[in-house]
């Protein structure tokens, strides 16, 4: 195994990764590749209000949040509450401070590209090691360790 996915167990491996948004594109890609990466996904209600949504947040002690636009307002309010865990904030909004998930996207696509092909020749027996390996792609520089 390469030292790169020895390195992706490590920092990844049961981290809890909350999902908060519509059923869409960005919601399912995240959901599939945080259980695939053998981390805790932490789905959130979309409907709840912000205190719940803090509470929740809390309670389920999540290292990261991965939301969509509608909540950036209410995600800006609990990070600023400084309550929770969470060390890395993910979206799809085009214009926010937080971490945009084409960004992500773009540098995992360019990773690939440049010729490592981990996750596309992966044996049917390797799979969950090859969802590691793209997980660490997909959230490349994300600090999640404390």
């Amino acid at each position: 195994k390469s030292h790169l996915l020895k390195k992706t167990k490590i920092l990844l491996k049961n981290k809890r990764i909350a999902i908060i948004g519509k059923n869409d594109y960005l919601w399912c890609l995240s959901y599939i590749t945080i259980l695939m990466g053998g981390m805790i996904a932490v789905p959130i209600d979309k409907g709840l209000e912000e205190a719940e949504l803090e509470n929740s947040l809390i309670r389920s002690k999540a290292d990261a949040v991965i939301f969509d636009e509608k909540h950036i307002d209410a995600i800006n309010h609990i990070r600023a509450n400084g309550k929770t865990h969470i060390k890395e904030y993910i979206t799809n909004a085009k214009d926010s401070d937080f971490r945009n998930y084409e960004d992500i996207k773009a540098k995992g696509k360019e990773i690939f590209e440049g010729g490592n092909k981990n996750f596309e020749n992966t044996e049917i027996d390797e799979i969950l090691d090859s969802a590691n390996t793209f997980f660490f792609f997909f959230f490349e520089k994300l600090d999640l360790n404390e």
